[in-house]
């Protein structure tokens, strides 16, 4: 849950997130109250203040709340609160917002989070995490890595795949499944176009390594 300024809100809540809108920090505090948040995003560049007394105040009734605080670029980042997780300064992309709140979700306690060793994957959100980013996967990418890393090391054959990913036992044409597999790549590889975790084995299938595999590989 992201207690979040007006502005921001309607579009992460567009994105998936599952957000509380707060006027200001004292509404924040009430809204908090009532329904606790992993996260709180500060705008203080709107509300014209350096976000230290709200910070303090938020962390001072929730020690376990995660701040991202957003500022003015020109604003002196010596004069910060130093209890903020994250600073953003304007402008910055809606993306890396979700980047910045994807890192600190995976980094929370979380039964769903899968940890594949460079990788984690949040089946639940449909979120990988990798290279210090994150990447919300469509279903078919999401179950394709799903089962990748349920056997992890091992050569998955492409009918498999497709059988389970796109529920048919019609394997006759699978052009598609090469597609989603670039998907997956585009998320989780240093180099998608020169793969070492998710390697194509030819005439059999696919094999994710994790990265001390594919040193011994």
């Amino acid at each position: 849950s992201l207690a979040i300024p007006i502005i921001l809100g309607t579009l992460l809540k567009n994105r998936g997130y599952d957000v509380d809108l707060a006027r200001n920090g004292v509404n924040a505090v009430a809204k908090m109250s009532e329904r606790p948040a992993d996260i709180a995003v500060l705008d203080a560049a709107s509300l014209h203040t350096s976000g230290k007394q709200i910070i303090s105040s938020l962390k001072k009734k929730f020690p376990k709340l995660h701040v991202i605080l957003i500022v003015d670029d020109s604003y002196d980042k010596s004069k910060l609160s130093s209890e903020a997780d994250i600073v953003l300064s304007h402008p910055f992309t809606l993306h890396k917002l979700m980047n910045r709140i994807n890192v600190i979700l995976a980094d929370s306690e979380s039964a769903s989070i899968v940890d594949a060793g460079s990788i984690k994957f949040d089946p639940d959100m449909q979120i990988v995490f990798a290279h210090g980013n994150s990447f919300a996967l469509t279903p078919r990418v999401s179950a394709l890595l799903e089962m990748l890393i349920r056997n992890q090391g091992e050569i998955v054959p492409r009918e498999d795949l497709y059988r389970e990913v796109w529920k048919t036992d019609n394997v006759d044409d699978m052009r598609t499944l090469d597609v989603h597999i670039r998907w997956l790549r585009e998320a989780i590889e240093e180099d998608p176009k020169h793969p070492k975790l998710l390697q194509t084995i030819r005439g059999k299938g696919y094999r994710l390594l994790l990265p001390d595999q594919v040193q011994q590989v």
